[in-house]
């Protein structure tokens, strides 16, 4: 019905162009529809709103919907509105110029649309609003949002300040409409038909009367760019409103040639970015109203078209950022009028609006446009783009047309039309007759053309036809000129598609099934020939075939092949050249071709029109969303008039367009990851704090270990008409390969590793030309605790914690299994040698008896022989003693072995054991008397009988006393006690010492076999005694007990139970009792403690005897005393003593002795300077080179092992002492101590008796200084000095110092003098100095010195 039709063009024919388009009465577009659907039901919208990033928000009646270009979801109310809020029902979405989007209430709340998508609450304009209170009406300023209330109100509030500015008309009336001019006014209307105008400044209100103040008329209002404004009202049409000169223009006017704007009710006003008002009506339609030209333009419903406005009533207009037009009719779709629509016209193609196939397109000179059909005639189209006529054959308007298909149109020189139909023939129309006349199209076969496909008129005028049967040339008259037969004259091919010339004149044919055909014309038209160029080298007819084609007019031919192919063919070289710069899909898909100029082709398409700038590079492609028809164009129908415009003929119509006025600036498309889910539940639900932005603008995420199931929704959101772009997706490090989708557009991933991903997703226009800006996310999925790197830090230190104790443990195991295996090897060892060393022992002890038997059996004889010889009794008696040791040490190893070998028995008997006892304590009287210590038996009886092995309480006995004398000093006590006690029926008998005492750590240990003390061990032993008495006392079913006191003694005591019930029949021996007679005391020994004074003969040497063993102390005392004169010590301790009060001469020392051993005795000797010179020789039982080197550390000159032969010790000590009395006689040779003993024979002696003359004269004057021998032996003091040190080996400080301490010791020794008194003599000015350096020099004190000394002169030495 209607061609809408507006030109930017540059040129002034497109001016005129445009120009006669005003007077169209309805303007033809094509709308694209679009439906608003949620859930399943489609929602009838009313306005659209755009954010800066391209989603739409979309006012419903459901509510508000976000639209991406795929999906439309539902925004709850309550996203939108506060519980604060007044009311949250949405009353309008609002944008401003800043891009700012806000969402007003019905009763004022207002909301702001973040940059993450959510809406935060802004302001309430009403504090505390009635019931009845809410808005009618609402627009945005630059700063200002205004909203008119059902009560009169205009509210003004600030988006920057939140301040409030109010107009009152102070009537009820509800406020209709609103808008804001460039001047600070504001206009509103009313439900009653007035107009007010306010001051924004100065707050002044006015109203302006109109020609429609009613109080049914409803007045909605809009200010144009010039401050003038347009008033639609309900019962009058619209109106302009000059504000300048305050008058109005009806548009019902009929002196404004506006007449077809009708009375309906204009409900809805909106002024778009471009200044155009738009206004809906109520069964009208919608009006586009230019504000400068006046011109209006209406686009209503035709049923016929679907492309046109879906509903005659319009409830809502928008504009999306990119300026298409939304309009929102009821009961119907989303109409919009895409921006680019603009600059391509559109027609039907049929006289009833309805959209006709198009097969071909001319554009006549008088204006007119020709539409061949598909079926439906031919369309005549007159300059103002009204169908005026539709010939349709065999109807009444057909004027003669043979045929409804019509396949070709040209217009020869005359302005004759020439026609080609499919079936039907060649047809000629008359420009002066108006109708169609049929031409003749017939070979000399009587073959008829009624295949007419294509129509050419040359440069001279002829009009070549292609057709069926071949090709026909007539000329301007009608008259056949020429034939050209298919596949004669070298014509190949079954049809001719289409002619041209090119630059140079040559003329080609397109040719189906054959190539492309130059004429090589004659003189003769008649006998041209022709030659034709293959499209390919192969032998595919399809492939070169032509189906369409022209010439750029700068040396190429652009064909369309069968395949739908663009094909450039070169003119010189007459061969196909390749189209560089584009891609393959660029250009395939072609059904026409139209070159504009030299470097620009543009075709048709399957899904639309290719620009393709052969100069660039470039392609540029429009479809339905540009405005371009949205079916498939045909094959050929193509076209472009002497003013440049092309057209494209397609199944719904026809589009044409100029060329230089198409928009070659690509739209630029954002790919936005829009949405995400986590375990099926949204990211603002589960991550709220990490999408604060929204998922838009979120770089990062960092997910739990239970959140590795996530989708991610994408789009390309700022393309909302049918968008078709090609997606691809990856999630990189977990698949790194791209998955491709076109549908889908969820990317889903479940039961993701924890680890680092980026999620990449990538968008293009075409498959595979990924031309949109990708976008990713990076994503760490963090592991479970347990799964943490601080985590795995304590498994790998608790792994190697483990592994390190599992291979210790494995180590110290397999270690402890070889020890244990060498362990039972040694313990197998062990028990084979300890029992070889038992029988060895066994063995031993008995053969060690008999000769003991031989030793023993005549020792008795010889002792009472020897009465009258004292010396040799006690000699013999030393042999007898130690000859019944060493019968009892071996009768106790026979007795351990038989213990161990459990064949340890008790042979009891009834005895008295106050009897046996004594004769024990007996054998130990000589000992006691030696070291002066009292042995005691204490018994309330003479006559106790107790049932006992005898042999084995004598052993018990034995080693308790033996034990007794061995930690037990010179003056103690031992007492050997036996009570009965009858109540506990027991004997106890008891050994009590005041010697050392036991520590308390050893008394828990000194039982166990071969456990010795740190005291034990210095006195010797085996560590057997003890063990061994306490098996025999349990033999004996008895008990045996110690206490002990440091320093204060021991007690061991023994319980023997009386009677032999506890003995065995086995273990009883019945034997006649012989009771010996026991003198009525207590006291069987007395040691007497007064010895005969030693004697001491000067002429001998002194020599110290310190050893434990007294029988060893009498042997060696008794084989010296010849010689020497003999001092005896039991212990180191006492021989120290005794160095204070003698000067022995040399020190005979046994190693180990109690208290204090021999090797510490050596050490404190040497420290000593009185003692250091006395030579000491060690003997001992230890052979080890260790022992013997520590020793002979500290001091010894001597070590001598045990035994040793008694002459070779003495030729020993005497060696020694005379090596020593040589030594200190050649010292004293050649140093002289005493002045009057110098007998001067050299230089040195002389000067050595100078020095000490000069000593002694000035010895006793504190003043004399050394430096005072310079004078009297004419020397210096350095050489004096240098000289005496070099022959004396001492300085003269030392040497001055010794001499004058020498002077002090007769003074000390020998006269009653005070040390004050001393010091002064001897030439010392401070008494404790004299003190300190005596000390020194010999160890002690001068006090002490002279004490000991003086107690000394008469003291008796004792042996």
């Amino acid at each position: 019905m209607c061609l809408i039709n507006k030109y930017n063009s540059i040129i002034l024919v497109l001016v005129l162009f445009l120009t006669s388009i005003a007077s169209f009465a309805d303007e033809a577009t094509n709308f694209i529809h679009l439906q608003a659907k949620f859930n399943g039901q489609q929602a009838n919208a009313t306005n659209v709103v755009e954010d800066s990033k391209g989603y739409l928000f979309i006012e419903s009646y459901a509510g508000l919907l976000k639209y991406d270009g795929y999906d439309f979801k539902l925004i709850p109310q309550s996203k939108i509105f506060s519980n604060k809020a007044h009311s949250r029902s949405l009353y309008k979405l609002l944008k401003q110029k800043n891009q700012n989007i806000w969402a007003i209430s019905r009763k004022g709340d207002i909301s702001k649309l973040l940059p993450s998508g959510k809406f935060q609450e802004y302001v309430s304009t009403m504090r505390n609003p009635n019931e009845d209170f809410q808005l009618e009406s609402i627009n945005i300023g630059d700063t200002i949002i205004w909203m008119g209330s059902n009560n009169g109100m205009v509210i003004g509030q600030s988006t920057r300040t939140k301040k409030i500015i109010q107009f009152n008309i102070q009537s009820d009336e509800n406020i209709t409409s609103i808008s804001q001019d460039n001047r600070n006014n504001i206009w509103f209307g009313t439900g009653k038909g007035r107009i007010f105008k306010g001051n924004i400044k100065t707050r002044d209100l006015q109203e302006i009367k109109g020609p429609f103040n009613n109080p049914f008329n409803t007045i909605v209002l809009s200010t144009d760019n010039y401050n003038n404004l347009w008033i639609g009202t309900e019962l009058y049409g619209f109106f302009h409103y000059d504000t300048k000169s305050n008058k109005y223009k009806d548009y019902k006017e009929k002196d404004l040639n506006l007449s077809f704007v009708p009375s309906n009710m204009i409900i809805r006003i909106y002024k778009d970015s471009n200044g155009f008002i738009w206004m809906g009506t109520d069964g009208g339609g919608l009006y586009k109203i230019n504000p400068k030209s006046k011109q209006v333009k209406r686009y209503t419903q035709q049923k016929t078209n679907p492309f046109s406005l879906q509903s005659k009533t319009v409830i809502g207009v928008g504009e999306t950022n990119n300026k298409d037009i939304w309009v929102f009719t009821n009961y119907g779709n989303i109409n919009i009028i895409p921006n680019e629509s603009n600059t391509v016209g559109y027609h039907c193609g049929s006289i009833d609006g309805s959209p006709t196939r198009i097969l071909s397109v001319l554009k006549t000179k008088n204006g007119n446009l020709w539409l061949g059909t598909d079926g439906e005639g031919l369309s005549l189209i007159n300059k103002k783009g009204n169908a005026i006529h539709q010939y349709i054959a065999n109807t009444n308007s057909s004027k003669g047309i043979p045929g409804n298909y019509i396949q070709s149109i040209a217009e020869d020189k005359n302005g004759n039309i020439w026609v080609g139909t499919y079936l039907n023939g060649l047809a000629f129309f008359d420009k002066n007759t108006k109708r169609f006349i049929r031409v003749k199209t017939a070979n000399q076969y009587g073959q008829v053309g009624t295949d007419v496909r294509s129509i050419y008129i040359d440069k001279k005028d002829r009009v070549w036809i292609g057709s069926n049967v071949g090709i026909f040339v007539f000329n301007d008259k009608q008259q056949q000129i020429a034939y050209f037969q298919h596949n004669n004259q070298d014509l190949q091919g079954s049809i001719a598609e289409f002619f041209t010339e090119d630059e140079t004149g040559q003329f080609w044919i397109g040719m189906f099934n054959g190539g492309i055909c130059l004429m090589d014309e004659s003189s003769n038209l008649q006998d041209s020939r022709f030659i034709t160029y293959k499209l390919s080298t192969s032998n595919n007819i399809t492939e070169s075939s032509v189906l369409n084609g022209v010439s750029n007019q700068n040396g190429f031919l652009y064909l369309i092949n069968g395949y739908s192919k663009l094909v450039q063919f070169d003119i010189h070289k007459k061969e196909v050249v390749p189209i560089k710069g584009f891609s393959s899909d660029q250009i395939h898909g072609c059904v026409a071709v139209i070159s504009s100029d030299k470097d620009n082709i543009w075709l048709s398409k399957n899904n639309g029109i290719s620009h393709l700038d052969l100069h660039l590079c470039e392609e540029y492609f429009y479809t339905w969303k540009n405005g371009i028809i949205k079916g498939k164009f045909l094959t050929g129908s193509a076209f472009i008039d002497s003013n440049g415009i092309i057209y494209f003929g397609g199944i719904e119509g026809v589009n044409y367009f100029n060329p230089n006025s198409m928009q070659t600036q690509k739209k630029d498309l954002n790919l936005y990851i829009n949405h995400m889910e986590i375990v099926n539940r949204n990211a603002d639900e589960i991550i709220p704090e990490q999408v604060v932005n929204g998922i838009e603008e979120t770089k990062t995420l960092q997910l739990n270990h239970n959140q590795t199931s996530f989708s991610f929704q994408f789009s390309v959101i700022n393309d909302h008409l049918g968008p078709n772009y090609s997606y691809a997706y990856r999630l990189k490090g977990f698949n790194d390969n791209w998955i491709t989708t076109r549908e889908n557009r969820v990317a889903t991933y479940t039961n993701i590793p924890y680890g680092n991903y980026t999620f990449e997703v990538k968008a293009g226009t075409k498959l595979n030309d990924w031309n949109i800006s990708a976008k990713s996310i990076d994503i760490e999925i963090l592991p479970p605790l347990w799964k943490r790197w601080w985590a795995y830090t304590i498994y790998s230190f608790l792994l190697f914690a483990i592994s390190f104790f599992i291979v210790r443990y494995y180590l110290v195991w397999a270690n402890l299994k070889q020890k244990l295996l060498l362990e039972e090897l040694q313990n197998e060892k062990n028990k084979e040698l300890y029992a070889m060393k038992m029988n060895f022992f066994a063995k031993m002890s008995h053969e060690i008896q008999t000769p003991l038997t031989l030793i023993l059996s005549p020792i008795d004889n010889m002792i009472e022989r020897a009465e009258g010889n004292l010396l040799l009794s006690q000699r013999l008696q030393v042999i007898k003693n130690n000859a019944t040791r060493l019968s009892r040490i071996a009768m106790e190893l026979m007795t351990i072995r038989n213990k161990e070998m459990g064949k340890l028995k008790i042979r009891a008997s009834e005895n008295n054991v106050v009897n046996h006892l004594n004769k024990v304590a007996l054998s130990f009287m000589e000992q006691a008397r030696f070291k002066h210590i009292d042995l005691i038996l204490e018994c309330e009886s003479k006559k106790i009988m107790l049932w006992y092995d005898h042999q084995k309480l004598e052993h018990i006995i034995y080693n308790l006393l033996a034990n007794a004398f061995k930690f037990t000093p010179r003056d103690g006590k031992i007492t050997l006690e036996i009570k009965e006690a009858i109540d506990a029926n027991n004997i106890f008998i008891k050994v009590t010492d005041t010697g050392i005492g036991i520590p308390k750590h050893d008394l828990e240990n000194i039982f166990n076999l071969f456990y010795q003390s740190k005291d034990g061990k210095s006195v010797g032993g085996t560590g057997i005694g003890l063990a061994l008495t306490k098996e025999l006392i349990l033999l004996h079913k008895g008990e045996i007990k110690v206490e002990s006191e440091i320093n204060k003694g021991t007690t061991f005591t023994i319980a023997l139970p009386m009677g032999k019930e506890h003995f065995s029949n086995d273990e009883i021996i019945i034997q006649d009792i012989v009771e010996s007679k026991i003198e009525n005391t207590t006291s069987i020994i007395a040691t007497n403690t007064e010895q005969a004074e030693t004697i001491t003969d000067e002429n001998k040497r002194t020599l110290l005897i310190v050893e434990d063993n007294f029988e060893m102390l009498i042997l060696l005392e008794d084989s010296f005393k010849a010689h020497y004169n003999v001092i005896t010590a039991q212990n180191g301790q006492e021989a120290l003593d005794k160095t204070t009060t003698i000067n022995p001469d040399i020190i005979l020392s046994d190693v180990m002795m109690p208290i204090m051993d021999g090797v510490t005795l050596c050490k404190h000797l040497k420290e000593k300077r009185s003692t250091r010179h006395i030579p000491i020789i060690l003997l001992t039982t230890k052979n080890a080179t260790a022992s013997k080197l520590e020793g002979l550390q500290f001091g010894a000159i001597e070590y001598l092992n045990k035994p040793f032969n008694v002459k070779e010790l003495l030729l020993k000590v005497n060696n020694i002492l005379d090596a020593q009395q040589r030594l200190i006689e050649q010292y004293r040779a050649e140093i002289l101590t005493e002045s009057k003993e110098i007998e001067v024979k050299s230089p040195d002696e002389k000067f050595i008796e100078s020095v000490i003359v000069e000593m002694e004269r000035n010895f006793d004057n504190p003043d004399f200084r050394l430096e005072d021998l310079a004078e009297p032996l004419n020397m210096s003091y350095s050489n004096i000095y240098r000289k005496f040190q070099a022959l004396t080996d001492k300085t003269l400080v030392d040497f001055m110092r010794t001499f004058r301490l020498k002077k002090a010791i007769p003074l000390l020794v020998k006269h009653n003098f005070t040390i004050s008194e001393i010091a002064f003599q001897i030439g010392f000015n401070d008494p404790k100095y004299f003190s300190k350096c005596f000390k020194k020099e010999y160890g002690v004190t001068p006090k002490q010195y002279k004490q000991e000394n003086n107690s000394t002169t008469d003291n008796i030495i004792e042996n």
